[in-house]
């Protein structure tokens, strides 16, 4: 079964297409030993026997031989004409008519590994990408907000979507596919807080100071292998943070200028998922020197000389 889904051809002059043709050229066939439950090992498949005893454990080494042929440039009437490797793996306790039923399932949903679960050929396409994707906060700040708006926009700089995928880029679609589609809740100032926003009312006094828990209900969506169509086909995070009393209507304008301007701080100030990118680095550089000598130098070239080994 691993092999099954693991093997693939391989040819200087792959990928070969002719579907003009009868019947198309697709390339390559690849065959693999025929196993029926119950039968005997066919003459393909070779398991050393008796098994190796490895830990207390009866381990043989199976060598399985698979076939290909280039269907564009081989003999088709030619049984003879093909090229044949022999894939050597270890088998636990191997045994005549020791065949579970052919099953692909003990590879399946792993999402991203690396792995061509289904067989054809391709590793990590959409239908093998079962696990969804989430999203992550990097960071909670210890004080509380001061309004909602303050705290969407610390959601909106610092929460990045995480995928097993990721990155995914096709450049060539159009429009193009750059991976997951962040959706935060929409607010506008004067209104009501819209659903995707929840505060707990009346707030909680804590040390005199009234401080609300607001959920903020924000959805990612994989482009490469979501229905763009199917608005329910997305994937759903809450986050919690403390904003001090809340009340309707408490919306200053969105801005993240409380943010930015600070550097290399660790914070994803602009939002897009880099942290502490050229475009964050708004504090130029500056010189140090770190010790000055009690003594005057001799010449101005030793001063020099004192400034070049400690700036």
């Amino acid at each position: 079964d691993y092999l099954v889904a693991n093997v693939c051809p391989e040819d200087d002059c792959l990928p070969i297409s002719d579907a003009s043709a009868t019947p198309p050229v697709l390339g390559m066939a690849v065959t693999f030993p025929l196993l029926v439950e119950g039968d005997p090992l066919p003459s393909e498949i070779m398991c050393t026997t008796p098994p190796t005893m490895t830990g207390g454990i009866a381990i043989s080494v199976c060598t399985f031989v698979v076939t290909v042929r280039d269907e564009r440039c081989s003999d088709p009437d030619d049984p003879t004409d093909v090229v044949t490797v022999s894939f050597s793996l270890e088998v636990l306790n191997v045994a005549t008519g020791d065949m579970p039923s052919f099953t692909l399932e003990a590879l399946r949903g792993l999402g991203c590994d690396g792995i061509d679960n289904n067989g054809n050929c391709v590793v990590d396409e959409c239908e093998e990408d079962l696990v969804p994707p989430t999203l992550k906060l990097y960071s909670v700040p210890d004080e509380p907000f001061k309004t909602v708006i303050d705290a969407l926009d610390y959601l909106v700089a610092n929460v990045c979507p995480e995928d097993d995928c990721l990155p995914i880029s096709d450049a060539s679609a159009t429009p193009p596919v750059l991976g997951m589609a962040v959706t935060f809740p929409l607010l506008v100032e004067g209104d009501p807080l819209p659903s995707e926003i929840m505060c707990t009312t009346p707030p909680t006094m804590t040390g005199g100071i009234a401080i609300s828990v607001c959920t903020f209900v924000v959805t990612v969506r994989d482009e490469r292998c979501s229905d763009p169509d199917d608005p329910t086909d997305v994937v759903t995070v809450s986050f919690s943070l403390e904003v001090l009393n809340v009340a309707t209507g408490d919306m200053p304008s969105f801005t993240l200028e409380a943010l930015r301007g600070l550097g290399c701080d660790g914070i994803d100030n602009n939002g897009n998922c880099v942290v502490d990118e050229c475009e964050e680095d708004l504090v130029p550089p500056t010189l140090k020197l770190y010790s000055v000598p009690d003594e005057p130098f001799k010449t101005v070239i030793d001063a020099l000389d004192y400034l070049v080994a400690n700036v």
